[in-house]
């Protein structure tokens, strides 16, 4: 019997896997990638996670809070109203200020900056 199979549920573990893939030869092919190697490079059970964070915790500084009056500030609202309103004036504002300069018909650069 496998080790799968003698496992108790819940199965906690982390794994870094290698996955290794190609693209398929076959143009009409609905797969797209061939999985030619794959290798767990290593796996974490709880107790490993729970060194791990407690070794790892202990060093450096702490997280940096960011000051409470940031919080509260509406930064992807203003991001997303600054965008419309540059849309808005390209569409809308700008190509009425643009004129357009006449041509001279017939002539060549030579002759139209000779007269």
């Amino acid at each position: 019997e496998s080790l799968y199979a003698k496992a108790t549920a819940p199965l906690l573990a982390m794994r870094a896997l290698l996955k290794r893939q190609t693209p398929v030869q076959d143009v009409h092919s609905n797969k797209r990638w061939n999985v030619t190697e794959t290798r767990v490079l290593k796996q974490m059970l709880p107790e490993d996670l729970g060194q791990f964070a407690t070794k790892h915790n202990s060093k450096g500084p702490p997280c940096v809070q960011s000051p409470t009056i940031l919080e509260d500030l509406p930064f992807a609202e203003a991001l997303a109203s600054l965008i419309l309103a540059s849309l808005l004036w390209k569409l809308l504002v700008q190509p009425a200020a643009v004129k357009k300069t006449p041509r001279s018909r017939g002539k060549n650069k030579r002759e139209a900056a000779n007269s």
